[in-house]
C-alpha cells in the first residue's frame, strides 16, 4: 500500500512538473505559438477545442500544458488502476511512464496524452468494444495516428498472431507508404 500510494504520489509530482515547465521540448514554441496567435496546424479537433477553451478560460499557455499534463498523468493512472497494477510493479511501471512516455511527452505533448489514453483503452479491448472505440476515437482527437488501434477490434486472440515474413515486409511497405504520405505526422 505504501508503495502504491508513493507511486500515485509520483505521478502527480510529475504531471505538476511537466505542467509547469518553460520552453521545454522541441514542440513547445510551436505549440505555444499556436495557442497565443491562432496558427493551428493540427487537425485534431479535441486537442484544438481543448486548446480554444483554455485560451479563452485563462489565456495562459501554461494552464493548457498542465491541463494536458494531468490528463496524460490521469490515463496511466486509470490503466494502472484498471489492472490491478499495485506495489512495487505499480511503482516500476510508474517509473517507466515517466522515463518513456513522460519525459518525451516534453517534446510531442498531444501524441503522449494520446499514448497514455490508448493505454487505458486497451483494459477494455474484447470486454466493451464500444468504449474501447470511443477512448480510441478521444485518443485520435489528440493524434491521429492512434486510428491504427481501431484494428484491434478485430483481433481476438492477439496475442497468438503469428505473423511470418510476407507479413512483416507488408507492414514495412505500409509504413514506408504512410510515412511518405505524410499520414502519421506531428
Amino acid at each position: 500500500k505504501i508503495t502504491t500510494n508513493f507511486s500515485n504520489y509520483l505521478l502527480v509530482f510529475f504531471a505538476v512538473l511537466s505542467g509547469i515547465r518553460y520552453d521545454v521540448g522541441i514542440d513547445y514554441l510551436n505549440y505555444q505559438d499556436s495557442f497565443y496567435y491562432s496558427s493551428n496546424y493540427s487537425i485534431e479537433i479535441v486537442y484544438l477545442i481543448l486548446e480554444q477553451s483554455v485560451k479563452f478560460l485563462f489565456n495562459d499557455f501554461v494552464v493548457l500544458t498542465m491541463v494536458m499534463s494531468i490528463l496524460t498523468s490521469l490515463f496511466i493512472y486509470l490503466a494502472l488502476n484498471s489492472r490491478k497494477i499495485i506495489g512495487f510493479d505499480r511503482l516500476i511501471a510508474v517509473c517507466f511512464f515517466i522515463f518513456f512516455l513522460g519525459i518525451p511527452s516534453f517534446n510531442l505533448m498531444r501524441q503522449g496524452l494520446s499514448i497514455a489514453i490508448i493505454y487505458y483503452a486497451t483494459s477494455f479491448l474484447h470486454k466493451n468494444n464500444r468504449k474501447y472505440g470511443l477512448y480510441v476515437l478521444l485518443a485520435m482527437g489528440f493524434h491521429f495516428s492512434s486510428i491504427i488501434f481501431l484494428g484491434l477490434i478485430f483481433f481476438k486472440n492477439i496475442s497468438k498472431i503469428s505473423i511470418g515474413i510476407k507479413g512483416y515486409l507488408l507492414l514495412g511497405v505500409i509504413a514506408c507508404i504512410t510515412n511518405f504520405l505524410g499520414v502519421f505526422k506531428y
